[in-house]
């Protein structure tokens, strides 16, 4: 993974990502946290290589890139709740 990030998050950012879902109780950021990187993204998540799927459309296979470039997700340790030596998946 390459992890050099071309933005930085405002204080505003962060505050929209940490804010709590009233029905589910999660964070914004958890609701739309990716189960392949672990980040949030606007887009297909650039871990991801190729994904295969049953014929009722469940998830059969996921396959993912050696090298991927992450500078276009936002990781939990960049909302400063979590340091970056702690595992989030």
């Amino acid at each position: 993974m390459t992890e050099d990030h071309d933005f930085e998050l405002s204080a505003d950012d962060i505050a929209a990502l940490l804010e709590v879902d009233k029905k589910t109780g999660k964070t914004v950021f958890e609701l739309r946290q990716c189960q392949h990187c672990g980040g949030v993204h606007d887009r297909a998540c650039p871990r991801v290589k190729r994904m295969s799927f049953t014929p009722s459309g469940g998830l059969a296979e996921v396959e993912f890139w050696d090298r991927w470039d992450a500078a276009n997700v936002i990781f939990p340790e960049m909302l400063g709740v979590i340091g970056d030596d702690e595992d989030v998946n």
